[in-house]
Order: structure tokens, then sequence, then C-alpha cells
């Protein structure tokens, strides 16, 4: 398994909400943080020239759409904080990521 660069904290606020923040701690030039800086309107992401936004265009655009909507995994799994995973798919989700095989964690 490969380290996630990808995180979610769920939180329970005073009013009994469940809040959910995404984090990313992804090097420059990421591909979730890529941004497309000459159009991009013919959709062939071949030919374009791409540069790092500053930060993970993954993430903030999640964040605008709602954490809780953007989930792409299965459905009834319950929240928990920890790694994740980014869902490319006309536009950006995330699930969670997959636990680290036990068997190969012994030494």
């Amino acid at each position: 398994m490969t380290t996630s660069t990808h995180t979610i904290t769920w939180t329970h606020r005073a009013d009994g909400s469940l809040h959910a923040e995404l984090a990313c701690s992804a090097a420059v030039g990421a591909d979730c943080r890529l941004v497309c800086v000459d159009g991009c309107e013919d959709g062939d992401a071949h030919h374009h020239v791409y540069a790092d936004a500053g930060h993970c265009t993954a993430v903030a655009s999640i964040r605008a759409a709602g954490v809780h909507r953007e989930y792409a995994g299965p459905p009834s799994v319950p929240a928990r904080s920890g790694p994740v995973e980014l869902v490319a798919d006309d536009g950006w989700g995330w699930r969670y990521a997959e636990p680290a095989d036990a068997g190969s964690l012994a030494a």
C-alpha cells in the first residue's frame, strides 16, 4: 500500500452536526495540484500545458461542492478519519483508502 497524500478528519460540532475537513500533503507538481494554463476547452488533455496551482485543486473542488456529496465509495460506510483516495470522474470525488493488509505489516 502506498502512503496517501489526502486525509479526511471528521469533527462533531456543538450543534450536533458532523463536519468533514480534507487535507492534502502532495508535493508541488502532483496531479491533484495541476491546472491547465492554456484553456483545455477541447477535452484533449495530452496537448495542453499544465502548471501547479499553489494548492490542491481536488480538495478545493470537493470542498466547494460539499465533502459529503462528493463521496464516491460504497454506500452505508461509517464516517472515519484517516487516509482517502481521490476519484477523478467528471470532477473530483473521494473514497476511503484501502486499509493496509495486516499480514504485510507483520515483522
